[in-house]
């Protein structure tokens, strides 16, 4: 069992020398190689659910320092907070708490006091507890654990970062270093597809490809699948939509489909899977019984002149389904500088809802903005089946349930790995995308850069 000291001080090294990447890497490798329970303290430093917020504090400050809250926050004001609170704790010894005290502890904050953590941890193991508990960033990118982990085994850093859109990110961890690590995800009728391919924002005034093949697509893209003995139709997002029984042979197929429920009305788009062969290896146009191509920048601002709201061009290359690193070409929209974001966290206070809405870096959200959101898109999410009943009066993660929404913004700013996108405004709620469909952080910076 991990003292939780470890995994503090472990912390500390890094935050110490947080700009010396070699420094880093060997503290990382050696944290691994000397303990046999580094998984649960590396599963601490990356619990990202948020616990309590400042108001937790102004509730106890009087009963533990004696002063008002309004004096209080006084002094805090301007302060970076996690090293303020953890500063009250030096000089303290270290604690007996195990690592799993400490989750216990974070599960339970409404039912504790200052004193039960400020006087019992030390200075280095109350940094780490409050930093987790204030949703604070780990002490290490995820970013670069890979790379410090890349480095003990048998796979790249590429390899690895694939194999985080198959399995949560400490199970690639833990089976990069077995030498078991699932670097491939088949294609099965019957199983959602995982990950879907995601298409990057284009904004630039030339093609991608030499010779472009688009599709305009107006309805919503699903996938439908042929057991052999049922047909099963599935969002991007991998939610079943409709299920019949059907003897049709093995398959699987990107369709556009009805959001009404006709059946009639699925149209085949690409086909990905046939009795057994793995179509999506072939080329777009062996894959397809028609396609469509420009080759000038003309016929391409031709084709985004036209798009009505809503509308998506998808840009391909003729090649497989998707590459290794699920990416399945390009798209453009009417509305340039609007992205799809994943709803990370989400609130209610009384009739208004508070979302946290974040890029994705690889496969890890990085959050951009939190907004409030309109009257018609809050009550867009408050009726949804999907995600509805799991927004309450505190802040809930809600990003397993891949719910984008379309923004608009005018510029982004950063700081020391933060990001602020500038006047973010919120178009509405995509129900027809999933986790994959979320924008790259990369594809942010760069239309904004330009």
């Amino acid at each position: 069992m991990v003292r939780f000291w470890k995994a503090a001080t472990a912390a500390a090294l890094l935050r110490a020398n947080d700009d010396d990447r070699h420094k880093t890497y060997t503290i990382i490798e050696d944290f691994i190689q000397t303990s046999d329970d580094w998984v649960e303290s590396v599963l601490l430093w990356f619990d990202d659910e948020p616990r309590i917020g400042y108001q937790w504090f102004l509730h106890r400050v009087h009963k533990y320092f004696g002063i008002h809250p309004e004096e209080w926050a006084g002094v805090a004001d301007g302060k970076a907070f996690v090293p303020l609170i953890a500063s009250e704790s030096a000089g303290n010894p270290e604690s007996d708490w195990t690592v799993d005290d400490a989750c216990r502890m974070l599960s339970t904050m409404p039912h504790h006091e200052l004193a039960d953590i400020v006087d019992v941890l030390s200075e280095d193991e109350a940094y780490l507890f409050w930093a987790i508990a204030l949703n604070e960033r780990p002490p290490i990118t995820r970013g670069h654990m890979l790379r410090a982990v890349a480095r003990l085994s048998e796979y790249d850093v590429g390899t690895m970062r694939r194999a985080c859109a198959y399995a949560p990110f400490l199970e690639v961890l833990e089976r990069s270093l077995r030498g078991d690590l699932l670097v491939e995800s088949p294609m099965v009728p019957g199983t959602h597809i995982k990950p879907t391919p995601r298409y990057q924002r284009w904004s630039r005034v030339t093609l991608p490809f030499p010779t472009t093949y688009y599709e305009v697509i107006r309805r919503p893209r699903g996938y439908l699948h042929f057991t052999g003995t049922h047909a099963i139709l599935f969002s991007r997002a991998g939610d079943i939509l409709d299920e019949w029984e059907s003897d049709h042979l093995s398959a699987i197929y990107e369709v556009e489909y009805d959001e009404e429920g006709d059946r009639d009305a699925i149209a085949v788009q690409d086909t990905l899977y046939a009795d057994g062969v793995a179509v999506w290896k072939e080329s777009y146009c062996s894959r397809r019984d028609s396609s469509q191509s420009i080759t000038t920048v003309s016929e391409m601002r031709e084709l985004v002149s036209a798009l009505d709201d809503g509308d998506i061009l998808r840009l391909i290359d003729d090649v497989p389904y998707y590459n290794e690193d699920f990416l399945g070409g390009y798209q453009m929209t009417r509305h340039p500088l609007c992205f799809p974001l994943l709803v990370t966290n989400a609130r209610r206070v009384q009739d208004r809802i508070g979302v946290r809405l974040a890029a994705l870096d690889g496969y890890t959200p990085v959050q951009l903005a939190e907004v409030w959101m309109p009257d018609d898109v809050a009550n867009a999410m408050r009726t949804h089946p999907n995600f509805g009943e799991r927004i309450d009066d505190t802040w809930g993660r809600i990003d397993d349930a891949g719910c984008i929404i379309q923004t608009a913004a005018l510029g982004i700013r950063s700081w020391e790995r933060h990001y602020h996108l500038t006047d973010p405004e919120i178009l509405g709620v995509d129900t027809t995308l999933g986790f994959s469909d979320t924008v790259q952080l990369s594809e942010v910076l760069e239309v904004f850069m330009e």
